[in-house]
């Protein structure tokens, strides 16, 4: 293992014995698959319920709500849960989603908390989800961009404007790729 493949996420000689110690487990504890079981993942050096989580619902296709600092937020600002411990929220998330739609509405989440309900000042000017949300107006409006909201165009598909977003990451990314000639 490189300081370069691991580097970039910090703590490089934590995460370099994180990911040999997993590696060996994985051999030794389960013939080196990944198992997809929620309570075999965590016995995993490195690996908490939020990346058990990630890689069951993004690698193996299986239900999975990841917690991140963003869902646990907008969680709370949405008025879903008062609770602030992450295994508890996710809890609470999947008693109210469906297990398929878990990852993506997780991933949905993350991408908005991201990109308009930001932690200090959350840019409700600019919110899909504000005609609803107990905590709309309590950020600082900030000017948009040129966008159907602005031109008065409210479309009601709100899942189709929350996942907008993802497309967008998704072309970005190619594009980005694709311009350092890796391909896509």
């Amino acid at each position: 293992m490189s300081k370069r493949s691991s580097g970039s996420t910090g703590f490089y000689n934590s995460k370099a014995r994180s990911l040999v110690g997993m590696a060996q487990r994985l051999v030794e504890a389960f013939d080196g698959e990944v198992p997809g079981a929620m309570e075999d993942l965590v016995t995993l050096p490195g690996v908490g319920r939020k990346t058990a989580n990630v890689v069951r619902s993004v690698a193996l296709g299986l239900p999975g709500l990841p917690v991140d600092t963003h869902v646990l937020r907008l969680s709370r600002r949405l008025g879903i849960t008062d609770e602030t411990d992450p295994v508890k929220v996710e809890y609470v998330l999947n008693a109210m989603i469906p297990a398929a739609e878990r990852g993506g509405f997780s991933l949905r989440m993350i991408l908005h908390g991201r990109r308009t309900c930001f932690a200090r000042k959350p840019n409700c000017g600019a919110c899909v989800l504000a005609d609803f949300c107990p905590s709309a107006g309590t950020g600082e409006p900030r000017p948009l961009a040129k966008s159907s909201i602005q031109r008065g165009e409210r479309n009601n598909d709100s899942r189709r404007r929350i996942a907008e977003p993802i497309a967008l990451s998704t072309s970005r990314k190619r594009t980005a790729k694709s311009s350092r000639g890796v391909p896509s």
